[in-house]
């Protein structure tokens, strides 16, 4: 491959990197949003009616998942080897999968809606599944689009998807649940209709997408037969399923560990882990969200050719990526924890703050750990090796709760516990998937290009905030000070990216055009050097 050849490979991955984390962050802001008023609207035992439908419903969705990574693999890897009429085959193998898929978990949760609700306790939960239970068909449907339009490097379609839902969610539901209030239960089923409503508008996104898309390539005739496709879907979207179930699953078992191994207020614990320190951790792991679900593609064309180097090249380029996006969010919770859990919660008492920030201090090193090991997963899925992820999340979180057995019950480590054992369970996965890829693939990383500038960018943000805090400790905790603080760190950061070319010929200008275009083959300018 020659140097051009792979600047523009690397651009494809940046562009599309870069509009899944705004469209992401867009997406997660409005419901963020979202969930202020419409608690306020339908108060907690209505907001908790409402909660009470997603765990089951998410689980289902799971499934679709698997298949749009299954899809957005297999569609990259026929594009890239000019095989671009198999794309329209492996659509329709993967809609036929998905909409058989969707129907009959629709009409499961629809029919057991009555017991499930009765099992967790409120009978009044089942309308809402029943409401919820059409929109597992639309979530499916979407998966394989979406899966093709990222096979092909096309992230606008999914970026838009993203927003539209949740901008539908927050103005339908909140319209909803006002018109039906006082009525708590018909306000909560309105909310749950906005809901499967957002579904639907998501899903016309991609089909519009879809009928309006251009075909600027011309193409073999189609080589893979169905019986392959099928094959191979499902092959890739088993394995990525039950790493899918693996993370729920093993939530569920911390919440577990923490109520019944805690001496004493093992709930208020629960609450302050799973509330504000799980919120602010999980939120720099979004935003890189964006990263994986761009490199499986990017990572699975190059595996077509079996070409090493340009394999190489975009494991640096996402790693860095990720640096520059996560890092700096881990500078921040380790300087200001406490006045960000301040600034966001500040109805919590003093000592639930405190608590807050010492386990955001601790929970912002597995941030990273977290957000490196969506990229490794997503490297080697791309790389066709789906299960190895599996075994090493499985081997990971089984260290992690035998960590969390011995720790939590000590009066001295308690609830710190579960930030420990977080770190090491994906120290483990990262260390494993590492040295997977060093060996089998021969990646080399650049640690100074990948890790040592966005550090060094990470330092001269840290300095103002040092300075802030030694100078004018009261301001900084104040609200007006915490903010401004953030906001002059994050201008220093930007700056010092810029300044010590972490990518080389990254300008404002530059990432207006690239996330403007996001084709398959920008041209070149943006290195991973």
């Amino acid at each position: 491959m020659v140097k051009g050849e792979k600047k523009a490979s690397g651009n494809s991955f940046l562009t599309g990197a870069l509009i899944l984390t705004v469209g992401g962050l867009f997406a997660k802001i409005i419901g963020a949003v979202y969930r202020i008023p419409l608690t306020n609207l339908l108060g907690t035992y209505a907001m908790g009616l409402y909660q009470l439908v997603f765990p089951l419903y998410t689980l289902l969705s799971t499934v679709s998942m698997g298949f749009s990574v299954a899809v957005s693999k297999e569609i990259a890897r026929a594009f890239e080897l000019n095989f671009c009429s198999d794309c329209k085959r492996i659509l329709k193998c993967s809609l036929v999968i998905l909409g058989i898929v969707g129907v009959l978990f629709t009409v499961l949760l629809y029919a057991i809606s009555d017991k499930i609700a009765a099992v967790q306790g409120n009978i009044e939960a089942a309308t809402a599944y029943k409401i919820l239970s059409p929109a597992i068909i639309f979530v499916c449907i979407s998966s394989a689009l979406k899966g093709y339009f990222q096979g092909q490097m096309k992230m606008q379609p999914t970026a838009v998807s993203l927003v539209a839902e949740q901008v539908i969610k927050l103005v339908l539901g909140l319209v909803l649940a006002y018109r039906y209030m006082p009525d708590q239960i018909k306000a909560v089923n309105a909310s749950i209709f906005a809901v499967t409503a957002s579904e639907i508008v998501a899903l016309l996104v991609f089909v519009i997408a879809y009928f309006f898309k251009k075909e600027n390539t011309v193409c073999l005739p189609p080589v893979t037969s169905k019986k392959v496709i099928y094959g191979r879907l499902f092959k890739t979207a088993i394995p990525v399923t039950l790493g899918g179930v693996l993370l729920p699953l093993s939530q569920l078992i911390d919440s577990s560990l923490i109520l019944n191994l805690i001496p004493n207020d093992a709930t208020r614990m629960y609450g302050i882990w799973s509330g504000p320190v799980h919120s602010l951790y999980a939120m720099p792991v979004i935003l890189a969200g964006g990263i994986a679900a761009a490199i499986l593609p990017s990572i699975s064309g190059s595996a077509a050719k079996r070409n090493l180097d340009s394999i190489n090249h975009k494991i640096n380029l996402a790693l860095k990526l990720n640096n520059v996006i996560v890092l700096p969010c881990v500078v921040g919770f380790l300087l200001l924890s406490r006045p960000i859990i301040k600034l966001l919660y500040s109805a919590l008492p003093y000592s639930d703050v405190t608590l807050s920030a010492q386990l955001l201090m601790i929970a912002a090193i597995g941030a990273l750990l977290l957000s490196y090991s969506g990229n490794f997963t997503s490297i080697l899925q791309g790389l066709g090796k789906e299960f190895i992820p599996l075994v090493f999340l499985a081997i990971s979180i089984g260290l992690k709760t035998v960590m969390s057995i011995i720790l939590l019950p000590n009066p001295a480590v308690n609830i710190f516990a579960v930030a420990f054992s977080l770190i090491l369970c994906y120290f483990v996965y990262v260390t494993a998937c590492a040295i997977y890829l060093g060996k089998n693939f021969k990646t080399r990383l650049d640690i100074y290009s990948v890790f040592t500038k966005p550090l060094i960018c990470c330092l001269f943000m840290a300095v103002p905030i040092v300075l802030f805090s030694v100078t004018a400790a009261d301001f900084v905790n104040s609200v007006k000070g915490t903010i401004l603080v953030i906001a002059v760190a994050f201008v220093v950061y930007a700056c010092a990216v810029l300044a010590l070319k972490v990518f080389e010929g990254l300008t404002p200008k530059q990432i207006k055009k690239y996330m403007y275009r996001g084709k398959k083959h920008a041209k070149p300018g943006i290195s991973a050097d």
